[in-house]
């Protein structure tokens, strides 16, 4: 199995035994999309397409994936027969009632012990329903969006490539939270003399489209045409 390093699938999936996952990334500035959420201008099917432009997987880690396990017949029977065997010892209800059960008690020795210190106001929703959403998944990736990461043209990446791309249908969902195309173009223009941070390129932007400058380049990473760095992995130019 091949799937996203996020959330459930990090829980489900053991990376390299049972399958194989694939690191994402996610940045961006949610102001917006909570607005107009808050608001009610957007529902909330369009605040999860706001959020999902600003989430992109590692492609070249997916196709080597997808290689690898095409290549490996070993490979492929060994991670199968290890997730049948782990399935069984985890999903199955003799083991998952016990972890329920686990759970609650560990939930009621929480509240016998806690002191509330945010009390509901009468009249007051108990819980934040127009959050910021890049806190709500803020651990759902494998990696944030850091200014210090490196950012790097993929070869043949152009500003016309990502025309291409752009129009392939549901490669924009909120056009409206992204750079303009001008915009695009400086960055391009910019990583093809060399690979900078993502703090440098977003500086590449005019002043009044920097907010959007992180969502535009997950969602250039999320189409092919640039890679970033690992905060790890970032190393001087």
């Amino acid at each position: 199995m091949v799937v996203t390093d996020w959330d459930g699938f990090r829980d489900t999936v053991e990376d390299g035994v049972t399958g194989i996952r694939i690191p994402t990334v996610m940045g961006g500035n949610g102001n917006l999309i909570a607005t107009r959420y808050q608001m009610g201008a957007d529902d909330y099917n369009a605040y999860l397409r706001g959020t999902s432009q600003g989430i992109a997987m590692d492609i070249c880690a997916a196709a080597d994936a997808y290689y690898r396990l095409a290549e490996d017949g070993n490979l492929r029977r060994q991670m199968a027969e290890a997730a049948r065997l782990r399935a069984r010892r985890m999903y199955d209800w003799s083991a998952i009632i016990p972890q329920y059960l686990a759970l609650w008690q560990e939930q009621a020795r929480i509240r016998a012990k806690a002191t509330e210190f945010a009390p509901l106001i009468p009249g007051r929703q108990p819980a934040p329903t127009r959050p910021y959403p890049f806190m709500l998944f803020a651990d759902y990736p494998t990696h944030r969006l850091d200014p210090k990461q490196r950012v790097t043209l993929v070869p043949g990446a152009n500003i016309n490539l990502l025309r291409q791309r752009a129009s392939i249908p549901g490669a924009v969902s909120r056009g409206s939270l992204l750079p303009s195309l001008p915009g695009f173009q400086a960055m391009l223009e910019r990583l093809a003399q060399g690979s900078m941070t993502a703090g440098e390129l977003g500086g590449a932007l005019p002043p009044d489209q920097r907010a959007r400058a992180a969502m535009g380049m997950v969602w250039t990473m999320k189409l092919g045409l640039i890679t970033i760095a690992p905060a790890e992995e970032a190393q001087p130019a």
